[in-house]
């Protein structure tokens, strides 16, 4: 079941003309940045080892970076005793203490697999602070142009925090990655009946190709891209993702991962 998705309104401009307004809509709402003065970002987790390994990020982030890490891992420090997890209520005090304190949300997923987006990365487009994420989707596909930073888009870690300081300090590039509320909307699916509805149309439909998979694990682990976070290396972290046909080893510079097995263990 999908944990969220963001629906279209209206039209807006393309190309340049939205780039355009963009820049110019960030000019207009600097105020949306608040007294948020501290670079630093906040994350919100209790799965402490995964599957894709995200953990090991937060070691190299903090070497650039003040990284807040509430939940039962790490810092462990607490915004209330409701959690966060299956809340997408923008009203939500975690969430309103965040939208208070930070500028950015790590949206890092604990199994990097091709489409697999949860509530990690919908919560946050409910406020006014950025996500940054890590995962296997392809975010520009379920998500408005410039409403988040793609960890992977950048060389290293260093890279990463190197631009998200460079936003930080300026309120204006700040609240261009808000200009989209205006014609997008973040809903939440997690309860509705259509993707169910969906799944039943398809099953149904004659002219719906058919497809057989005797090993639903190996192709969801193997077939389908998933991948396992190996190490951060070198002193700026680089970043590079291995393919899940390409070994692991061939890397020299690596933020790397290697193709997930099926075996139930976590990393």
């Amino acid at each position: 079941m999908p944990y969220g998705e963001v629906a279209k309104l209206r039209q807006h401009p393309e190309g340049e003309q939205l780039q355009q307004f963009i820049r110019q809509f960030g000019q207009a709402n600097r105020h949306l940045a608040g007294k948020r003065k501290d670079f630093k970002a906040a994350w919100f987790v209790s799965h402490c080892q995964t599957r894709g390994g995200r953990e090991k990020i937060l070691p190299a982030l903090q070497s650039f970076m003040q990284v807040d890490t509430y939940g039962d891992c790490f810092d462990k420090l607490t915004c209330n005793k409701g959690g966060l997890r299956h809340d997408l209520n923008p009203q939500h005090s975690c969430k309103k203490m965040a939208e208070q304190s930070y500028k950015f949300y790590l949206s890092f997923e604990n199994t990097i697999c091709n489409d697999y987006v949860t509530e990690k990365f919908f919560h946050f487009l409910f406020t006014n602070i950025i996500p940054v994420t890590f995962g296997g989707a392809e975010y520009s596909a379920i998500a408005p142009p410039h409403s988040y930073i793609n960890a992977l888009d950048f060389a290293s870690v260093e890279d990463l925090v190197a631009y998200m300081r460079e936003i930080h300090e300026d309120d204006a590039k700040f609240a261009e990655y808000f200009w989209w509320k205006e014609y997008y909307e973040p809903r939440d699916t997690r309860f509705s009946p259509r993707p169910l509805c969906e799944l039943c149309q398809r099953l149904r439909n004659p002219l719906e190709p058919r497809k057989w998979y005797s090993d639903l694990p190996a192709w969801w682990w193997n077939v389908n891209g998933c991948r396992k976070l190996i190490d951060v290396h070198g002193e700026e972290g680089r970043f590079e993702v291995v393919p899940a046909n390409r070994l692991s080893h061939s890397l020299k510079h690596p933020l790397c991962f290697k193709p997930e097995g099926h075996d139930n263990t976590n990393i």
